[in-house]
């Protein structure tokens, strides 16, 4: 595992991936295989580095990946192998919430019964898993690795046994639920009345207990019981995104600020600036609105903040030689100025 700091914009990472090849399938496994190592170098990325509250990597991350070479690719007992190295832009995977469009948090779950009137089989259900699945979606978190995590876990499992399993799992949070219920006939109906009991446990630590009631009238137990469960759940995790696990705020609304570059010593250094700031996506454009041979003003768009502007801005400082400061709602760079 390897992660090296070059400039202060980028990281040089070096991963590797692998896929096996199916029903004879070379390209789609050669492409997964190579998917996989790049994915592998940004989950890198983020297990050296001090950030939390890391999101689950797709390929979506690979807007972060100025660019990327192979090392080496071989095949080996039908596994196709990759060892890439890719630059990392490091200014913009800092700031997800302005260049992320789907934040995902990865996340599998075990559903334990706590007393005698509920079938163990409504647990089971392929319809439930389903759905849970689904419900899982609507919050932002993804269910891929559930399968994985339940083939692993022993028959008759002890809550060791879940963390143990949990603690190999790729996945980043582990919901442990506890399920109760009555019910009562009604006719030719049933109502069950379930309470759900939630514990969420990270690698490193864990959330206080959730505790969510919902009642369903259906006209079998079973259909009753996976009604309520899904009323509770989606109030659990709703509680979740609002108070625990929070989403960053996405497709932020875009900006205009006003520039105004003074003592600059070419037009071609402020443009260069400019481009190099839209090619990172701090900016996502810019227009000339009068400049002189000493004082240029421009017209920005950007979905940063202000401060979060100013900061970006302040990263490229040293390289262009300015210092930023506000003035009349401007924000202004002095050119040849030093610290």
């Amino acid at each position: 595992m390897t992660l090296i700091s070059f400039n202060a914009h980028a990281v040089l990472i070096t991963s590797e991936g692998s896929a096996v090849i199916e029903s004879g399938n070379v390209e789609k496994a050669n492409n997964l295989a190579l998917q996989n190592a790049l994915m592998n170098g940004i989950a890198q990325y983020y297990q050296q580095s001090d950030k939390t509250n890391i999101p689950e990597i797709t390929p979506e991350f690979f807007k972060f990946i100025s660019y990327y070479r192979i090392l080496k690719r071989g095949v080996d007992n039908f596994e196709i192998k990759y060892e890439v190295e890719l630059n990392l832009d490091e200014v913009a995977i800092s700031d997800l919430k302005y260049f992320l469009n789907n934040f995902l948090h990865s996340a599998v779950y075990n559903i334990k019964i706590q007393d005698n009137t509920t079938q163990s089989d409504f647990v089971s259900s392929s319809y439930l898993n389903e759905n849970i699945s689904g419900i899982f979606k609507e919050y932002n978190f993804t269910t891929k690795h559930q399968q994985e995590f339940s083939l692993q876990i022993p028959q008759d499992s002890s809550f060791k046994d879940l963390i143990t399993v949990f603690g190999m799992s790729k996945a980043k949070f582990l919901f442990f639920m506890k399920v109760s219920t009555e019910y009562t006939k009604l006719d030719e109906n049933y109502l069950c009345r379930l309470t759900l009991l939630t514990n969420i446990y990270k690698k490193d630590n864990s959330f206080p207990e959730i505790k969510s009631v919902a009642s369903s009238l259906k006209s079998t137990k079973k259909e009753a019981f996976i009604d309520a469960f899904e009323k509770s759940f989606n109030n659990t995790l709703k509680y979740v995104r609002k108070n625990l696990i929070k989403l960053p705020e996405t497709n932020l609304p875009t900006q205009e600020y006003q520039i105004v570059a003074k003592n600059f010593p070419s037009l071609g250094k402020i443009q260069k600036l400019m481009q190099n700031l839209k090619e990172k996506r701090i900016i996502l454009d810019f227009k000339v609105i009068s400049y002189s041979q000493s004082d240029m003003q421009m017209e920005i768009f950007s979905k940063f903040t202000r401060k979060d502007l100013i900061n970006k801005l302040n990263l490229y400082k040293d390289e262009y030689n300015f210092l930023t400061d506000i003035s009349m709602n401007n924000i202004v760079l002095t050119f040849g100025e030093k610290m």
